[in-house]
Formats: C-alpha cells, structure tokens, sequence
C-alpha cells in the first residue's frame, strides 16, 4: 500500500487487519458458547469490531477529505495502478470466498451478533476491493490523476462504510438492549 501511494488500498489494508482481529475474536467467543459468559463475550466484540471499523474509516475519511481540499500539489507522488489493480483483484477473490462461506453457513433464523460483524467487515471490505479496482482501471487505462481519483475512492467507499456500520451498530444497540432487559 505505501509503495502504491494510495490512501484507497492503504484503508483497505488497515480495514483487513481490522477484519483478521475481528476473525480471532469471534473463534474465542465461539469457543465460550456453552458458557454464561458467551453473550456478554458476542455482544462485547461486535462492539469493539465495529468501533475499530468506524474510527479507522474515519481517520481515512479525514485524510482523503484533506487531499480533495488542497489545491493541486505538483509535488504529490502518483499512484501506482498496476499495485493497487493487483492487490484489488486479491481482495475480490478473496472476498468472495469469504461471503460465500457465510451465505453457506448461515444459521437458520437467529442472528449471532459476532457473525453479523463479521460478515459486515467482509461485506465492507468486497466494497473496498471493488472501488479500489475501479480506481486502478480509472487511473491505469484512462489516466484520471491519480491522486484526486485515489480520494475520491477514499470518500466513496468510506461513505458506504459508515454507512453499513451505522445499520450494524443499530443492531447491536437493539441486540445491548434487549439483553440489558432479558439478559438473553
């Protein structure tokens, strides 16, 4: 991502790190299921996954919104497409995989709150992958400049980031909620 000079795929880069630890996360709370703990456990990772999400998207936001402001700046270094092409056709396939299994594997009507979050940071990341591509075929086959391509790729899909995370975090108050109530 650093060698590319792009903000677009160094955010997806962050964001997939966020993803791994979100992973890890969920395999321990899965491992608790049988406990009293188990629900406090889900609802506690859900929370801390989508406010990792969220302030990292925002720190992104920040920056690409600062890159849009300034004026032209002849001493900005270009983006590289054909890195940010090749880490983008990754990303897809990856992804991919990854919603499928969740398609595959979801369970019948009731919803489990770390899986949701974890199927969101997936979800997220497929948008990230997908601008990204874009971003390099605009850059790359078309010549757009790349800098201001590269953040506007940033606002785009940190937009539709929030976004998701503002519906998932929703959830998740609803789920905090409901168990604060029931305690289920």
């Amino acid at each position: 991502a650093i060698l590319s000079n792009s903000e677009a795929l160094l955010a997806d880069c962050v964001s997939m790190a966020v993803d791994a630890g979100t992973y890890l996360l969920n395999m321990f709370v899965e491992a608790k299921k049988a406990s009293r703990f188990h629900r406090p456990l889900e609802l506690c990772v859900a929370s801390l996954s989508q406010g990792v999400l969220v302030y990292f998207t925002v720190n992104v936001l920040r920056t690409a919104i600062k890159t849009l402001a300034a004026p032209d700046d002849e001493g900005a270094d270009p983006v590289d497409p054909y890195i940010v092409l090749g880490f983008a056709i990754w990303g897809l396939l990856f992804d991919c995989v990854a919603l499928h299994a969740f398609l595959r594997n979801g369970s019948g009507s009731r919803r489990e709150v770390n899986m949701m979050a974890a199927f969101s940071h997936v979800a997220a990341d497929f948008a990230r992958s997908a601008t990204t591509f874009v971003e390099s075929i605009l850059i790359g086959f078309f010549h757009w400049d790349s800098v201001s391509t590269d953040a506007w790729a940033c606002v785009a899909v940190s937009a539709t980031i929030l976004l998701g995370a503002a519906v998932a975090v929703f959830d998740l108050i609803r789920d905090i909620v409901k168990y604060a109530r029931t305690g289920l």
